[in-house]
């Protein structure tokens, strides 16, 4: 336990928990922690309801809401944000309707409703630049990317991302996004520099990658500005570039299964992309049958939501299989 929290927390002041737990969300915000976080998170909110703050328990909810939605549980979190909409209606900040706000915009983004996620983004960047938010033109440009990538056109913003990348040098995963824009706009030869770059030329990218990735399988990767969907659909990906496709197709059988829980109809429309790929690929006996079933369903589902890549891909898979 972090010496700030325990020092809080011998003080028995419900209020001075509550505030140093929300402080300390953020920053101990990473995957081995997962699980105390949530606990620490849980245990915030109940405090936060003893103590009647309506602001101590906006923070409390938000945070809630974020790290359940990291652990799967997208039931809480639906509770919390709806909680929390009430919270800042009452309270009439507009700060606090800015933030929720922007936790609605990954909401959308994750449940695949790209026109609804593109609607909120524009309020929220209109309240945040009202209210005088420093980071409302920063959490706008990180939902634009969310919303282009699900509609394929990152493409067309990627000298923007690369200037973003340059003014931002600290934040390497505008060079991830760059390397998916140079993808999604049919340069290929740009993405694969800057993965060299990233992965300091060792041409075996897959392997590391999904040897960090493995642990933490059931996340989901969520901010609350946007989110990159479940773990175990880019360790599907993975075990597919390295060819072990036992493992892949376990990992996109649990892809498949979160996305359901979660409604994430984006996500479930890559999953059974990259199966169907991936069953393409190894070929063993059904697996072509089962491949045109995966990628039609990832096609119908791009073309009825607005998913541009996804249909892309998919029907370039139909083609060549």
């Amino acid at each position: 336990m972090p010496d700030a929290l325990a020092t809080a927390k011998s003080s028995g002041n419900d209020a001075v928990i509550v505030r140093v737990i929300s402080l300390l969300a953020l920053p101990l915000r990473v995957p081995s922690r997962l699980k105390q976080s949530l606990a620490w998170t849980a245990d915030a909110l109940a405090r936060a309801e003893r103590l009647g703050d309506p602001v101590q328990l906006f923070w409390a909810l938000g945070w809630h809401a974020s790290i359940a939605a990291s652990a799967g549980d997208i039931d809480e979190m639906d509770r919390c944000l709806e909680r929390n909409q009430l919270l800042a209606d009452q309270v009439d900040q507009p700060g606090l309707k800015w933030m929720v706000s922007c936790e609605l915009v990954a909401r959308a983004l994750l449940a695949g409703d790209v026109e609804r996620a593109e609607r909120l983004a524009a309020e929220a960047f209109d309240i945040g630049t009202n209210a005088g938010e420093p980071d409302a033109s920063l959490y706008f440009n990180g939902q634009v990317l969310g919303i282009c990538a699900r509609r394929g056109t990152l493409g067309d913003i990627a000298e923007l991302i690369a200037q973003t990348a340059r003014e931002n040098p600290g934040l390497p995963a505008l060079v991830g996004n760059l390397a998916r824009a140079y993808v999604q706009g049919g340069n290929i030869d740009d993405a694969r520099r800057l993965l060299d770059e990233f992965a300091c030329r060792d041409r075996e990218y897959a392997r590391p990658i999904l040897e960090r990735l493995a642990p933490w399988a059931d996340q989901l990767s969520y901010i609350d500005i946007a989110t990159e969907g479940p773990v175990s659909l880019y360790l599907g990906g993975l075990c597919a570039v390295l060819g072990r496709y036992g493992e892949a197709e376990a990992y996109f059988t649990r892809s498949a299964d979160f996305c359901e829980r979660a409604a994430a109809r984006c996500f479930a429309a890559q999953t059974d992309l990259w199966w169907g790929t991936m069953l393409a690929e190894r070929n063993a006996p059904g697996d072509v049958g089962r491949a045109g079933e995966l990628l039609s369903r990832a096609h119908a589902s791009a073309v009825a939501h607005g998913y541009g890549s996804i249909e892309h891909d998919a029907a370039e898979a139909l083609r060549r299989l």
